[in-house]
């Protein structure tokens, strides 16, 4: 199997099932991988499938024989079965031709049902005329057999019945004018809408005075019930862009209003000018087309379809880029509002981020069921999924998957002690701010940030929490829930905070370079730049007079008072996850990946230690035992997807394993 770090994976290593080897999961005991083989699983799976034996005739048809595909109530079954379970792309791939042939029966069977509908309404109508001409005959015997009787005087009344109602006839042909010309005017106001709805109710009540008797012109009943319905609903046909030979699955405007366009059934797409007028036909790759969007910047049309692939091109016709995803259908497309990314959803259950260049941002998995709608909001930071799962979900694009501890659908992205131990807090990516006991179960939730919750502190006296978020500000928050103080002043997401020994000053550290000090009364006493792009947090020194900072890729010093240490000027660390100090304040340890190093505090290296570790792992984080004699050690072990904890001593240099341990936690005081 694939490995591409989804939840379902990431519960299979970590229960030790499965290992990742060269870039794909494997079941980890031998001898399961011997009975439990790829064969075993594929009879398995065939059994299971309520319809197995349709998909193996489908797929020996390369895919050509729709006889097999599903319809009805055998498509609906099979959609229940599939919920909640990952399946191959064949079985997403066979569903979604089934839907789409399912859909196309229904609409067939709809538009014979219209046109069942609109010859049963002519023939009644062709009735009702026979049965009006018989009444006009017999009412014309009749009148040959009165004017005998009658003689000049019927005559005389029958031309007086019909001029009144030929009079009739014009003041309903004028009132029907009268009412158009009014919904047409140049400037259509609220009046101009009611006087022309007011005339077309008039001249139709005038029409249904008309004697029944006597045959309707043509023109009056047109007239009348298109005035009708022009006034009452408002809606006037411009155009009728005609021009595809299949069905017109999606159309998109273009931001100026000028141009549409239009994808079909028939594996082609139309540009079109707003007055009907057709620009240009592109046939894509002998794949129908469902879904079109147009970059709002007016300079990029994306179409996609069943092929899976997602094509960009120029409002002209020109190809751009082919963005190669799932191979299964893609249903819905839609650019972000400032044209950065694009989105789309497709049967295999997944939602796709790109780049306007057609390069892959990130898939987002968690909906069981097929994704078929997805919009973004306007200040395009959230995107909203449906799927067949009977859900909508909101996704926030830029979030990582960080480990889940029991919160629901929330994910923890740092957890620490607070002194004396008994209790630990959170913080997640819902930025909410959450108090634990020891055997993990929730406090309280002390309260939250608008967005991400990226790094948390507990104050050494245990009075205080800080929390800092990607709203770009540092929250103080008591024991109890209330919030303290808003530390307000970078200009870019928090990534790391730290309280000093004495619980007095609180140091925070931005992703743009940032590092600012505070004190307790939320008031800012110092800002530094220290380099971008860093998650490392800082560090307080045990004797609280230094604060230790990673910039990009250099280890920094600075006194409480902002003042940089000369003797540790932007040394050159690497790539640094995280530091500590020593118990006596006299030296940090780096990690970098698998390397610890030591520093003393005027910039020398005193040693590097390389744990014994596999290829793939790395470590996350590293503190100081209380003695300084050894390093305590978190190690992300890739073979088994587990977390350990390794103790090193600084004597040796040799280590040892202990428990397993969570990345993010903090050793109880």
């Amino acid at each position: 199997m694939l490995a591409d770090d989804n939840p379902d994976q990431a519960d299979l290593l970590l229960a030790g099932l499965v290992v990742r080897h060269q870039g794909y999961l494997v079941v980890a005991n031998a001898l399961y991988r011997q009975v439990f083989n790829l064969t075993w699983v594929t009879e398995q799976l065939t059994s299971l499938r309520p319809y197995s034996q349709a998909l193996e005739a489908w797929l020996a048809s390369d895919r050509q024989d729709k006889s097999r595909l599903l319809q009805g109530q055998a498509l609906y079954s099979a959609h229940q079965w599939a919920q909640g379970k990952r399946l191959s792309s064949q079985d997403y791939e066979f569903l979604g031709a089934s839907e789409a042939l399912d859909r196309q029966i229904l609409e067939t069977s709809l538009e014979l049902a219209r046109a069942r509908e609109v010859k049963a309404k002519l023939q009644q109508k062709q009735r009702a005329n026979r049965l009006q001409r018989l009444l006009v005959a017999l009412l014309t015997v009749a009148l040959v057999i009165t004017a005998s009787l009658g003689g000049l005087a019927f005559w005389q009344f029958r031309r007086a019945v019909v001029a009144q109602v030929q009079t009739q006839q014009e003041t309903i042909r004028a009132l029907a004018s009268s009412s158009q010309a009014r919904f047409t005017a140049n400037h259509l106001t609220a009046n101009h809408r009611l006087a022309a709805l007011v005339d077309a109710i008039q001249a139709e009540e005038r029409r249904r005075q008309l004697p029944p008797q006597l045959p309707l012109p043509g023109d009056v009943q047109v007239a009348t019930d298109f005035a009708l319905r022009q006034a009452a609903y408002g809606v006037e046909e411009r155009h009728q862009l005609l021009g595809h030979t299949d069905n017109a699955n999606g159309v998109a405007f273009s931001p100026d209003g000028q141009r549409l366009v239009s994808v079909s059934a028939d594996t082609s797409f139309k540009v079109w000018q707003a007055n009907g007028q057709l620009l240009h036909t592109v046939k894509e790759s002998g794949q129908e087309l469902y879904a079109v969007a147009y970059d709002p910047r007016g300079e990029q049309i994306a179409v996609a379809g069943g092929g899976g692939h997602i094509s960009l091109w120029t409002p002209e016709g020109k190809p751009l880029a082919k963005l190669e995803g799932p191979t299964v259908a893609v249903w819905s497309i839609a650019y972000s509002p400032d044209s950065s990314f694009l989105v789309s959803t497709s049967v295999d259950q997944t939602t796709r981020l790109w780049r306007a260049n057609g390069t892959l941002i990130a898939t987002l998995r968690g909906h069981t069921g097929n994704v078929w709608g997805v919009d973004i909001s306007p200040d395009h930071t959230t995107l909203a999924t449906a799927s067949w799962d009977n859900s909508i979900r909101l996704w926030q694009p830029t979030n990582p998957l960080v480990k889940r501890l029991l919160t629901g659908k929330d994910y923890i992205t740092q957890a620490v002690y607070i002194p004396p131990g008994d209790r630990l807090v959170s913080a997640s990516l819902g930025g909410q701010i959450r108090l634990w006991n020891r055997q993990g179960d929730l406090l309280r939730t002390l309260g939250s940030h608008s967005v991400e919750a990226w790094a948390v502190a507990a104050s050494p006296d245990g009075s205080y929490v800080a929390s800092g978020s990607a709203d770009n500000t540092v929250k103080l928050w008591s024991i109890n829930g209330q919030l303290l103080h808003t530390l307000t002043g970078h200009p870019d997401a928090v990534y790391g905070v730290a309280i000093s020994p004495n619980s007095d000053l609180i140091a925070s550290t931005s992703l743009n370079g940032t590092f600012k000090l505070w004190n307790r009364q939320g008031q800012l006493l110092q800002t530094q730049q220290v380099g971008a792009n860093s998650t490392a947090p800082p560090k307080f020194s045990p004797n609280g007079q230094l604060v230790a900072t990673i910039g990009q890729t250099s280890l920094q010093l600075w006194t409480i008072k902002g003042e940089q240490l000369s003797t540790m000027k932007n040394l050159e660390v690497g790539r640094v996850l995280n530091l500590a100090f020593s118990p006596d304040s006299k030296t940090l340890a780096t990690v970098n990946n698998q390397i610890l190093s030591l520093w003393s505090l005027d910039g020398q290296l005193l040693r590097t230690i390389t744990p014994n570790l596999e290829e793939a792992d790395f470590i996350s984080t590293v503190a100081f035992s209380p003695d300084g004699k050894m390093l305590a050690t978190i190690i992300w072990q890739q073979d088994v997807g587990a977390w350990q904890i390794k103790l090193i001593d600084l004597a040796t240099g040799g280590s040892s394993a202990d428990t397993a341990g969570s990345p993010g936690a903090s050793a109880s005081p």
